[in-house]
Order: C-alpha cells, then structure tokens, then sequence
C-alpha cells in the first residue's frame, strides 16, 4: 500500500506489525530507509492522539538540537550529549484523505537500527524467549532509561507507558528507546517529584523483570558478577518509590556501576530464564 503524504512523497506500507483501538502500525519504507513505522489513526476522531505526539516528539527533538547548539556535544561530566538517539524521530505527521481523514504519523528509527527485526521490546525476552539478562546487560539498558527520564522530566514530560511492551532494545548495537508516545504529557517543567518518582520506579521494576528477579522484593537470581548485595540493593531502593530526581538517579546509578565492574563495552548477554 502507498500512502502520500501532502506533498506527493511516497511511503511504502509493506505490512502490519501491530495494532491498538486507537491506531495501526505498519511497517515502512521511504526510499532507502527501511527502518520507518507508519502510525495510522483507526479512526479520525483520534487524530488529536496522534497529533499531541506528534508535537511532542518535535518539542523534545527541538530541544535536543536547541541544547547541542548552545552547549556542544559534551555534558559537564564529560559524557557524549546524544538524547538524540534516545528518542524516536518523527519523520512526517499529515491527514490523509484517502484515508478517511485519518492522521498519519511516520516514525523514523533509522538511527536505532539497520533494520526493524534488530528492535525487540523487553517482554519478548522474557515472555517468549524465555531468557533474562545478566546484571552488566541490564546496567546499559537501565542507564539509558535513566538518562532518557533526566532529559524528558528536565521538560515536564511525563512518558506514562514505561512497560515492557514499550520499551525497545537493539541488542547488538546497545540502543534503547520508549516506542509509543501517545499517552506521554507535558506536565510543568521540572516534573513534579511525585511523577518522576513514579517514572524512575517504573524502569527499575522493568529491569529487575528482565534480571528474572522478584520486584516484590528485590530479590535478584544468583549470578557471579553479584559479588555483593549493592546492585540488587540499589535496584530495591529505585523500585520502592525513594528516588525522584532522574538526573541524580542517573548519576548515582553509574557512580555504582563503575565500582562494580570495568568500564567499557560489554556485549549483551543472557540466560535461561528460572522462576525464583
């Protein structure tokens, strides 16, 4: 199916990979890109949805470029600015009166992936290939998160669908992003701390899932780079609602990781997956 926007570009809709009451999702190609996602309203009376994320997604990307502009490429801490590659990019936003006047929004993922199949969402891991991660993996998807929670809460903007099913990984290439944005707000900037308290809990408790732990508990499977009770303590204190400030959530996140194990790219790894 070919799909033109307002002004005659061409996207190619090669097939469904998803659907919600509100909208479908298709897989896309523009030209050479392979790695874009059409977003179709169901039904025309929820363009508004995909118009607020629309805009939102332009604000935080305005932003980002607005930040790179002023203050370079480099954090305070030394660290690579790059929210940039946190975030889905949206390519194009249109209604489509070939198709009853519903909105379309085209997300590019084109910086996350060479390809769409490289994206998976952390409930495929666990639900379907029945695997978990061990705890150095789960230490670059979690930081990542936190990261992107320090850039979108410095904006007011509450995500509010931080599940397993939203939360995408490449798994070769160490990328991660928050695929579907229509239920994120623009609250007051800073966030309230009630909202990001919520929020930092909410990632925690994804990865404490994806370590095959209990977040009832904190309780964390053996494995032989927990030498010790701090990674499994810092994910319970992150889980139980102590923490509302994702910038220092993200800082001293790594302040532990770094004196837990060497620094420098490890590749993701996994195991089968054991009930506690």
């Amino acid at each position: 199916m070919t799909i033109l926007n307002t002004d005659g570009l061409s996207y190619e809709a090669e097939k469904l990979i998803g659907s919600t009451e509100k909208f479908k999702l298709y897989q896309c190609s523009f030209g050479n890109n392979k790695t874009c996602i059409l977003k179709i309203a169901s039904l025309a009376e929820y363009n508004g949805i995909l118009d607020r994320e629309a805009d939102l997604l332009q604000t935080l990307l305005a932003e980002v470029e607005r930040i790179i502009t002023e203050y370079g490429t480099v954090e305070s801490d030394g660290k690579t600015l790059d929210y940039q590659l946190l975030l889905p990019h949206l390519m194009d936003s249109f209604i489509d009166p070939n198709q009853d006047k519903r909105r379309i929004n085209v997300i590019d993922l084109s910086h996350m992936a060479d390809d769409l199949s490289q994206l998976v969402p952390l409930s495929l891991i666990i639900s379907r290939e029945r695997l978990r991660v061990d705890p150095r993996t789960s230490a670059w998807i979690l930081g990542r998160l936190l990261k992107l929670l320090a850039f979108t809460h410095s904006q007011g903007v509450s995500i509010g669908f931080l599940n397993r099913d939203n939360i995408l990984i490449n798994r070769e290439q160490h990328r991660v992003t928050i695929f579907d944005w229509s239920q994120a707000k623009i609250n007051n900037a800073p966030l309230s701390s009630e909202l990001a308290t919520i929020e930092i809990a909410q990632v925690a408790r994804e990865i404490t899932l994806l370590l095959g732990g209990n977040p009832t508990d904190g309780q964390l499977p053996p494995d032989e780079q927990l030498i010790d009770d701090r990674y499994a303590d810092h994910l319970r204190h992150l889980t139980s609602f102590k923490e509302d400030d994702a910038y220092e959530a993200h800082r001293k996140f790594y302040e532990l990781i770094r004196a837990l194990w060497p620094s420098g790219f490890y590749p993701y790894t996994t195991h089968k997956l054991t009930n506690l």
